[in-house]
């Protein structure tokens, strides 16, 4: 991920664990999500950590404590995630957030939606790039209804879509995701086997949308130009 830069009009994805961890990197802002089952000299910036939920699979403290450490991020997270964070992470460096905030940095916005999954406080995700690419990260969520307003809200480039692991999620439910939202790629994440992910992808054919499959830490580098 680090050894490629992106250009002004392009993104880099990276899906780096079986859960919801992605790097997203503009040439402006990398963000990271969920980072689990990694190390903190891994990434090479951090200028902000967006945390979903408290759950082991997507939360580890002395690994986000390490990141701020290291690259002095912000970390946007939910209340519980938050308190478990102070002490290790210095206040100035923790933002509390709910449903409906929305955060700004170098032109770069952050909106905060809801999750449709079984923890305290879950979060998903919108971040709308300086260059105006938009990424819905939904964290671990099932379809809800108001993801239609979202899509059509938001000129959605990429959704990440869960398909397996956690509870009642499958390909089918991260379909529905997909045409609640109607992102121009939509990315299957949070699963540990290969089959989901590839029949997720044919799915979305038979329903005229495009899929994306990533291998952990395969960077994928997209531009709006190609995905019309």
């Amino acid at each position: 991920m680090f050894e490629v830069d992106p250009s002004n009009d392009s993104v880099l994805v990276s899906w780096i664990n079986k859960r919801s961890g992605v790097i997203l990197r503009s040439c402006k802002l990398t963000v990271i999500v969920d980072p689990v089952g990694v190390d903190a000299m891994d990434f090479k910036e951090a200028d902000v950590v967006l945390i979903t939920h408290e759950h082991p699979g997507h939360f580890n403290p002395l690994l986000i404590s390490r990141i701020r450490s290291i690259f002095k991020s912000k970390i946007l997270a939910p209340r519980p995630v938050i308190e478990r964070l102070i002490g290790r992470v210095p206040e100035r460096h923790l933002v509390t957030i709910s449903p409906g905030f929305t955060w700004e940095i170098g032109g770069n916005e952050i909106f905060v939606e809801k999750s449709n999954h079984m923890a305290l406080e879950p979060v998903s995700f919108i971040i709308r790039f300086e260059n105006g690419i938009t990424v819905f990260h939904t964290s671990d969520s099932l379809p809800f209804q108001e993801m239609k307003e979202i899509g059509e809200n938001f000129d959605l480039d990429i959704v990440f879509c869960t398909v397996g692991i956690a509870p009642q999620a499958s390909y089918e439910s991260g379909v529905r995701i997909a045409k609640l939202t109607k992102p121009r790629v939509a990315i299957p994440y949070h699963t540990d086997t290969r089959g989901s992910i590839n029949i997720f992808v044919r799915r979305l054919f038979e329903e005229n949308l495009k899929g994306r499959d990533l291998e952990i830490f395969e960077v994928f580098e997209y531009k709006r130009e190609n995905c019309q």
